[in-house]
């Protein structure tokens, strides 16, 4: 539509400096030799009239049309003189237009990417509280059952609740985090070991380009020791480009170029208890400016909390185990001490 008005807009002025054109060049010839002919002739015929005789109605009547000709013709030029083009006013509507255009575009692909990104968001927030929910109460079951369970099938039990609680993030990464075949995408949860005093690896989802190390960290050291320590997202855009964190390795450059780390708060922390984090999730690219606070903070801090239930539910089952185990190795012994006795 504004193409076709630009089109015509430029017909339009081509036709009136086409007819100006025209316009112009016979009121020169008008002016310079008609009229001063017809003028002429007509101050010839009013001096050669005899004494006495009157000019001819018909003359009158000619020179009349010859002077209404000649007013509207310099009507005409001085008209023609104040003209404006109507082409530069089309094309500067013709910008705006088309710059109102690119904004709409733009905003309506912001609305659909944040219509699609909500959606994603809560459809995993809904997969993730299924399998919560399946997986807390696989471990009151499990509690439950007689004889005990070993203590072995603990962790075979944490790794597959882990990973289906971590599932729906990975089969949705795409449209959750913007992942591309070239962001080589890393998802990994550390769980903090007592024992050690390091965060372990529990369950990782990656890229099959990726060389793992599974390197563990302690509280304080790199972004995963730090998010723990600090008890708060750590975003990095482009590690290159960070102040607080950097690597010798090449491989981590590559690798590990951007990331976020989110720390998964005991659901009992507050400022009585001041107690420690169960771990940490980490998600890393290849891609610089991969992750954005505005956009993951809510979402994984969601996903973290429900992660924060599990695991204080799993502590909890893992003591109340142990603490049976006991009670059932001393209840021999008191039996044997009565008996003694």
């Amino acid at each position: 539509m504004t193409e076709n008005l630009r089109e015509l807009a430029s017909e339009n002025d081509k036709a009136n400096s086409d007819i100006t054109e025209y316009l112009g060049t016979f009121s020169a010839i008008w002016m310079t030799l008609i009229a001063p002919i017809i003028v002429g002739i007509f101050i010839s015929h009013w001096f050669s009239l005899p004494k006495g005789e009157t000019i001819k109605p018909v003359v009158i009547v000619f020179a009349a049309i010859f002077t209404i000709v000649h007013l509207f013709l310099s009507y005409l030029e001085i008209k023609s003189k104040k003209r404006n083009h109507t082409h530069g006013e089309v094309t500067i509507v013709y910008d705006k237009y088309n710059e109102q255009v690119s904004t709409y575009n733009r905003l309506r692909d912001v609305y659909d990417y944040n219509c699609s990104l909500n959606i994603s968001q809560k459809t995993a927030t809904y997969l993730v509280s299924n399998e919560l929910d399946k997986a807390v109460g696989e471990l009151s079951k499990y509690l439950s059952s007689s004889p005990l369970p070993l203590v072995d099938s603990e962790e075979v039990l944490l790794e597959k609740h882990l990973n289906d609680l971590l599932w729906p993030l990975i089969v949705d990464k795409g449209s959750l985090f913007d992942y591309e075949e070239s962001s080589l995408y890393n998802i990994a949860l550390y769980v903090y070991n007592d024992e050690s005093d390091k965060l372990d690896v529990k369950m990782r989802f990656h890229d099959e380009r990726i060389r793992i190390q599974n390197r563990s960290w302690s509280p304080g050291m790199g972004h995963v020791g730090m998010a723990f320590l600090h008890k708060e997202i750590k975003c990095c855009p482009d590690i290159e480009q960070s102040t607080e964190l950097s690597s010798k390795s090449e491989h981590d450059y590559k690798t590990y170029r951007s990331f976020i780390s989110v720390p998964i708060i005991a659901c009992e922390d507050n400022e009585s208890t001041e107690a420690r984090p169960h771990g940490v999730l980490v998600l890393t690219s290849a891609k610089e400016n991969q992750f954005e606070l505005q956009r993951d903070q809510m979402f994984l801090l969601t996903i973290s909390k429900l992660f924060s239930i599990y695991l204080d539910k799993y502590e909890h089952t893992k003591k109340m185990i142990s603490l049976l185990n006991h009670n059932e190795k001393r209840e021999p012994e008191n039996e044997k001490n009565d008996h003694t006795s």
